[in-house]
């Protein structure tokens, strides 16, 4: 019995995605909750870390950082395509003194991971699509050898909703899509199974206490979160934790209903559906307070209170 329950923990440790997080890790806030989730969780084994837009090598030394404080410095991180941007980088004190350009073409180690483990990595995309495009630019053959691509990106049926949570059912061009509509469309083209989580899905927006029960137990993740508190342009103190419903599609899937659609982008980023064969499955609609109990469940174990905390 027992050489059986070891091969059945080898087991179940095999059939773990593995996952390439692709981010822009930063500006907003949510990309370092999704990332602290997908270092934490034992459903998924991350084996690297592309940080995309803007400066990208000091997104790479924050992410560093963040990996070392939960003893996960063995995961590379590579910085991506560098661009311009007028995003505020609310998170860049966190990073410190740790800035150190990388000799490493980021794009090149990304398609070398990919060639070594063919039909077995998932890209989380969950940052404008520049990296993507660059990849399938260089080694569109390669790219084409990904499991699946997670996107968090795009708008379908509803809108950003306000900062302050009110709903808006009009689509609009989302913010990594319309950085990049180009990337998106060779993405669409390139043969790989894609995963959307638009804005439809990902809109989920925690309680006060939820992101107080979350500060007190890991506290890089409260540090990133009241700088973005204090720096953000929208003057908010809560997040809309869109990448955290994203990477919710890579560990509680089954929190991701999806459904084949057949998806274009226009030339500023809009997303809409037509008629044909499906190229995506998309996410239309996700439960926020199981996605958000998940999340904490697996970086809050000890956390005993009501799961309601999430939304409230």
């Amino acid at each position: 019995m027992a050489i059986e329950r070891i091969s059945n923990l080898f087991n179940f440790f095999d059939r773990r995605p593995e996952v390439i997080i692709d981010t822009d890790i930063g500006d907003d806030i949510d990309d370092a909750f999704a990332i602290v989730w997908a270092l934490v969780s034992r459903r998924l084994t991350v084996r690297a870390i592309l940080t995309a837009h803007g400066d990208t090598e000091l997104r790479a030394a924050l992410t560093r950082k963040l990996l070392r404080s939960y003893g996960k410095q063995a995961i590379p991180v590579w910085a991506g395509v560098a661009t311009q941007t007028d995003v505020i980088f609310t998170q860049k004190d966190y990073a410190g003194e740790e800035r150190s350009p990388s000799s490493v073409d980021g794009i090149h180690a990304t398609l070398d991971l990919i060639r070594k483990r063919p039909n077995r990595l998932t890209l989380i995309a969950l940052a404008p699509l520049h990296n993507i495009g660059a990849m399938i630019d260089r080694d569109p053959a390669t790219f084409k050898t990904l499991k699946r691509v997670i996107v968090m990106g795009g708008s379908l049926r509803r809108g950003y909703n306000s900062p302050t949570g009110e709903p808006n059912l009009t689509p609009q061009a989302e913010h990594n899509i319309h950085l990049n509509p180009g990337a998106f469309d060779r993405l669409l083209q390139s043969g790989v199974p894609i995963v959307m989580m638009p804005l439809d899905s990902v809109q989920a927006r925690p309680s006060d206490a939820f992101l107080h029960v979350v500060g007190e137990a890991h506290p890089d993740l409260h540090r990133l979160l009241t700088l973005w508190q204090h720096n953000n342009p929208f003057q908010v103190t809560r997040p809309t934790l869109f990448d955290v419903v994203a990477m919710a599609a890579a560990i509680t899937p089954q929190r991701c209903p999806l459904i084949p659609l057949r998806v274009g982008v226009d030339a500023i980023g809009m997303t809409t559906e037509s008629e044909g064969a499906a190229n995506v499955r998309a996410c239309l609609e996700t439960d926020h307070e199981e996605a958000l109990g998940a999340f904490m469940r697996d970086l809050c174990p000890s956390y005993s209170g009501p799961s309601a905390l999430a939304l409230r």
